[in-house]
């Protein structure tokens, strides 16, 4: 099973988060078309859903600025017409979860303690979109499987 996690907007990114544990995240800053803040590359992201194939998309819950509702609305509507189930999450509660501030460094800190290969990929604080991608996935993860169990027990 792989899971999407998605930090939407212009300094996003995009994490595909796979099964195995020690599998190292494929992770994608959010493809943009150079025309501002509503510009996504929308071809782009579909190649990167479509060479990886996600089983389930988690997308961070915003509502404001219009740019990041815009993304959030753009992954709602791919998962919606690929039949993928997708879900929101607000960012206080995968950061609760994870014992994390607003501070963008702590993302990229557990993000890279998780997942020490992407020291290739977060080299500064302005790759916090990769990091908070990849946590948002991984609390898609986790998600999943507590659902999985309580679903055994029932």
């Amino acid at each position: 099973m792989i899971i999407l996690g998605v930090d939407p907007g212009v300094y996003g990114a995009m994490a595909f988060v796979a099964q195995d544990p020690g599998e190292t995240p494929i992770v994608y800053k959010m493809p943009m078309d150079g025309s501002g803040r509503h510009g996504y590359q929308l071809s782009v992201i579909m190649d990167y859903i479509f060479d990886n194939m996600p089983d389930i998309i988690v997308i961070e819950n915003v509502t404001r600025p219009a740019s990041l509702v815009r993304c959030q609305g753009l992954f709602e509507g791919i998962g919606a017409a690929l039949e993928i189930d997708t879900y929101t999450v607000r960012p206080q509660v995968w950061k609760k979860h994870f014992g994390l501030s607003k501070n963008k460094q702590e993302s990229i800190d557990l993000a890279l303690e998780l997942y020490p290969d992407l020291d290739s990929e977060i080299t500064k604080i302005a790759d916090d979109g990769i990091a908070e991608a990849v946590l948002i996935a991984q609390y898609g993860w986790i998600t999943e499987l507590q659902n999985r169990l309580e679903n055994f027990f029932e």
